[in-house]
């Protein structure tokens, strides 16, 4: 691998691990109940893949649970909503 993309690779890391931290920090759910919800249904949607007509391969269902997590969560929600569900596609699909 060479030094620029080791170097980006260690940007990505430290800049992630710092939003990780900033989101553990700063947690501060509103609605636990909503969040709990949401958090299920992600990782049960987390299996689902569509299909997209000339595009080789498929989406996963997983990003418009994050979308929605950006818009009516915090972010130390949003970020271990995605997390969780991205872990739950790798792990049971």
């Amino acid at each position: 691998m060479s030094r620029s993309a080791k170097l980006f690779l260690a940007i990505m890391f430290c800049l992630g691990l710092g939003v990780s931290i900033h989101g553990a920090l700063t947690w501060a759910p509103a609605d636990l109940s909503k969040f709990c919800a949401y958090l299920l249904t992600a990782i049960l949607a987390s299996r689902l893949k569509v299909a997209l007509p000339e595009i080789t391969g498929s989406i996963s269902v997983t990003f418009l649970f994050i979308l929605i997590g950006v818009a009516q969560l915090s972010l130390g929600e949003t970020l271990l909503l995605g997390a969780t569900a991205t872990l739950a596609q790798c792990y049971i699909g």
